[in-house]
């Protein structure tokens, strides 16, 4: 982290010369500064803390406008054992801000600081204030040893949510959860009461907190993902796919909602007959009415968003159980249509504990897909859908086919890759590039400008019938951040279906575990506006609209592919 930080810092600079001069340029030569500032890279290196710290303290003497060196210089003071001179640095950092560095952190620090003076009244007063500024990391406080020696005191526990004794019966414990879920979503999420009033939020939780003694714990979880549901994104949400033993009871397949209805794709070798057979009901219950009563717990960020939360729900029978869509946890009657069109009623036990979040990863040893079972060749964009990204030229297309699956840097490092994929691009007679998203859930967004420069400055794929790119209800997160820089930066062509997210959302991932019933919860609480301001569509239009078909899944086509490669051959 801190070597990239140090290239940032010099990579601005260098820039910063070329335009204007320094108000210190008297002083000192902006070469002799460089020099300083990549010195600092090496003295982090040694940990030579009292060095870095001069050396910082002498940077920040000649540029004290940026929020980023006065925090590195308050680390190095604090690493230095300097921790009072640390805390004014730390608070110039806070006050004029930094890119990577937020408000809460420096507050967060400011009471390491104190906490190193053996300040405990101080050390309290600013973990409260970065909690109350919303601090993301929950747990962090008590796994941090300057902070162990409060460990037991009550302030503490109350300031990052730890029981403040053994919790004597299960409606203690359930009641401790709820209130800290509740206080979490007060906390950190955006504009909490964008979607529901304050008092309805308090009302709802109020209802909840008496029933807990007469509700059973598979129904106390459902009232706090209904709870969740109300801030209205698709990161705010109780995850409950595996933190519990009610919650590994899932179907043995996977499923996917077609045009024509929903089918099975994937699923455990037991049960390879069933693939490509339409699931129309789940015991006395159609599709649609199921879809309909899981709605409360269906967390999303636009209406496409149900098509793939719905899928996760439906596999765990102890939920759609809980809602009273079904006759039992354990197990359900499915009415299928075979391949043949004959209407069926087969019972399926739920003895699979794999979430189907897992089954984005890679499917188990024990199951098969709807192609390998029946010997049959899948369409590219189903054949290396567990890869992170690549890429291959398509023959005589003059057209490269890049995958992009996850918003991640594995195996090759991205960077790498997308030098490997532009040198290609560049040293080949390639004039059209295929970007495929439609199966990328998201990861860590700060990848996505290397590989949005290369794209821009490629001026041969960069226009107008020259850039595709794919998209479908699963393009979320930081994979709607790409798409939205995209649309906004680039020539690019937008195929296939809308995006699962929204073009500027509310969003953001840091799980914490609620204590007592060990679910996982998640608020969001960054605002990403990677589209204009006026934006305000629920997803990234496709130009050409593609919804997924059975027919032609099934034989192994690739309609959106097809559809590129029909388009007018660009010339070169």
């Amino acid at each position: 982290m801190a070597r990239s930080i140090i290239l940032v810092i010099v990579l601005n600079l260098t820039i910063a010369c070329t335009k204007a001069q320094s108000s210190n340029s008297e002083n000192i030569d902006i070469n002799e500064y460089l020099t300083k500032v990549r010195g600092i890279d090496n003295l982090i290196h040694r940990r030579d803390w009292n060095a870095a710290a001069n050396q910082w303290h002498e940077i920040i003497s000649i540029n004290p406008t940026d929020g980023e060196m006065w925090y590195r210089y308050g680390e190095s003071l604090y690493l230095n054992n300097e921790p009072l001179k640390a805390v004014d640095a730390f608070k110039n950092a806070m006050r004029i801000g930094a890119v990577s560095i937020a408000p809460p952190d420096c507050a967060y620090y400011i009471a390491k600081c104190y906490a190193k003076q053996k300040d405990e009244a101080q050390a309290l007063n600013w973990l409260q204030k970065s909690f109350d500024m919303g601090y993301r990391y929950l747990s962090a406080p008590a796994r941090d040893s300057i902070f162990f020696p409060y460990v037991n005191s009550e302030r503490f526990k109350n300031i990052i949510g730890i029981p403040l004794y053994e919790f004597k019966t299960r409606e203690e414990g359930w009641r401790f959860d709820l209130q800290l879920l509740v206080r979490e979503i007060k906390r950190r999420r955006i504009d909490p009461y964008k979607s529901t009033s304050k008092e309805r939020l308090d009302s709802i939780v109020n209802d909840v907190y008496m029933k807990i003694p007469a509700l059973t714990d598979l129904q106390v979880t459902l009232e706090f993902m209904k709870i969740m549901r109300l801030i209205n994104d698709g990161h705010t949400m109780i995850y409950a796919f595996y933190e519990r033993p009610e919650l590994l009871k899932n179907l043995p397949f996977n499923m996917f909602f077609f045009k024509e209805g929903l089918y099975i794709t994937e699923a455990d070798v037991r049960y390879k007959d069933l693939l490509g057979w339409e699931i129309t009901a789940l015991d006395d219950k159609s599709i649609p009415e199921i879809m309909q009563g899981m709605d409360p717990i269906l967390n999303r960020d636009n209406e496409r968003g149900p098509k793939v939360m719905g899928l996760f729900r439906m596999r765990t029978l102890p939920l759609l159980y809980g809602l009273g869509l079904i006759k039992s946890p354990d197990q359900v009657t499915l009415t299928v249509k075979d391949t043949v069109g004959n209407i069926r009623k087969i019972t399926v036990v739920a003895d699979s504990p794999i979430p189907t979040r897992k089954l984005w990863d890679k499917l188990p040893a024990t199951w098969t897909s709807y192609y390998a079972a029946k010997n049959q060749t899948p369409p590219g964009y189903l054949q290396k859908q567990f890869d992170p990204y690549w890429f291959e030229c398509l023959k005589n297309k003059q057209t490269v086919y890049f995958q992009y699956n996850r918003v991640s840097s594995e195996g090759i490092p991205f960077e790498h890759f997308c030098d490997s994929l532009f040198d290609f691009i560049n040293n080949n007679q390639v004039n059209r590039i295929v970007i495929d998203l439609r199966l990328n859930n998201g990861g860590n967004t700060r990848l996505l400008p290397y590989l949005l420069d290369k794209i821009i400055a490629t001026t041969k794929i960069n226009r107008a019938g020259h850039l595709f790119v794919i998209t479908g209800r699963r393009t979320f997160s930081a994979a709607q951040n790409f798409a939205s820089l995209m649309e906004r930066f680039t020539q690019a062509v937008f195929i296939g279906e809308p995006t699962g997210s929204s073009p500027n959302f509310i969003g953001e991932e840091m799980p914490f575990e609620l204590p007592y019933s060990k679910l996982m919860a998640n608020v969001s609480d960054q605002y990403w506006q990677s589209s204009w301001p006026s934006d305000t569509r629920e997803w990234t239009t496709p130009f050409f609209y593609i919804e997924p078909s059975f027919k032609d899944f099934a034989a192994g086509r690739d309609p959106d592919m097809e559809a590129i490669l029909a388009s007018d051959a660009p010339e070169n």
